[in-house]
């Protein structure tokens, strides 16, 4: 087959209906069912879910029970709750995360040169 330039651009593909239909007919009896007839990750029994729930309950609770003790007299409120939840331990760091406004660096540098030893 000789063509006019560096490549050929002919196809070669089959043109015949009978070849495409075969192909179609091959691929959907090889193709897997539709979602609908798959089950989800969710659609299992119900002692599984029952399961997953009560472990789900028994670890929230776990957390909030695992919760430093709050300030004597101290109001609690959700956020503060949250905020001693999250807060670090570190006194430096929680000055600057739990403060109302981040405090300046003139105020931080003596207790960081205070904890390096400097």
């Amino acid at each position: 087959m000789k063509t006019d330039g560096p490549r050929d651009l002919r196809s070669r593909l089959p043109t015949d209906a009978a070849y495409w239909d075969s192909l179609a007919e091959r691929i959907l009896e090889s193709a897997p069912p539709p979602a609908s007839r798959q089950t989800a990750w969710w659609d299992c029994p119900t002692w599984v879910n029952t399961t997953l729930l009560v472990g789900t309950v028994a670890g929230v609770v776990a957390a909030v029970a695992l919760l430093p003790a709050p300030e004597s007299g101290a109001v609690l409120s959700a956020d503060s709750v949250l905020e001693r939840a999250i807060a670090p331990r570190d006194a430096l760091a929680k000055r600057i995360v739990v403060g109302s406004s981040p405090p300046s660096i003139a105020d931080l540098l003596p207790e960081i040169l205070a904890e390096e030893g400097g």
